[in-house]
């Protein structure tokens, strides 16, 4: 399978991240969007358009709207095409059109888990761990339990990770 990552919006650091960190990108990928077999939109949360009407402009997306999927992370989102995201709730999760799925670039990096060498044997401070807002109710009953010493829990409620300061 081949395919072509883009952005409607010239947004190149979701396709670059991707690239970068797959071990089969070269494999996987293509230049060429006539060459693909899926055409992937790595877009993020454009806030001044919230229904993607950009993306439904662009050239590629209409010539090739069969192969196309749309991957971004806004909450609360109405796509006009097939989509993946690490924000959809329940009811608007449809299998034929809008499935969720993991993010796939960060912000910053971190240098010192991106080239760790993975090691078991290493004492744990932890013996869990939680960060997350309360999204959903499961959420909520986790974020509320008594946790012992050993575990970090962390309360993201109100807070977004692209608006904090990366330093």
């Amino acid at each position: 399978m081949k395919v072509f990552l883009t952005s409607a919006y010239g947004n190149v650091k979701p396709k670059e991240w991707l690239l970068a960190h797959d071990t089969m990108a070269a494999t996987l990928h293509t230049t060429n969007p006539a060459d693909a077999d899926v055409i992937i939109f790595a877009e993020n949360h454009p806030g001044h358009d919230p229904y993607f009407r950009t993306l439904l402009k662009n050239d590629i997306y209409r010539k090739y709207k069969q192969k196309c999927v749309l991957y971004h992370d806004m909450d609360r989102s109405i796509t006009p095409l097939p989509t993946l995201s690490p924000s959809i709730e329940t009811w608007q999760f449809n299998a034929r059109h809008k499935r969720t799925a993991h993010y796939i670039s960060r912000l910053c990096e971190n240098d010192a888990i991106n080239n760790a060498a993975i090691q078991f044997q290493a004492e744990r401070e932890y013996l869990y761990n939680f960060i997350g807002a309360r999204t959903h109710k499961i959420r909520a009953q986790l974020l509320s339990l008594d946790h012992p010493a050993d575990a970090y829990i962390k309360d993201t409620t109100g807070s977004r990770a692209w608006e904090l300061d990366p330093d």
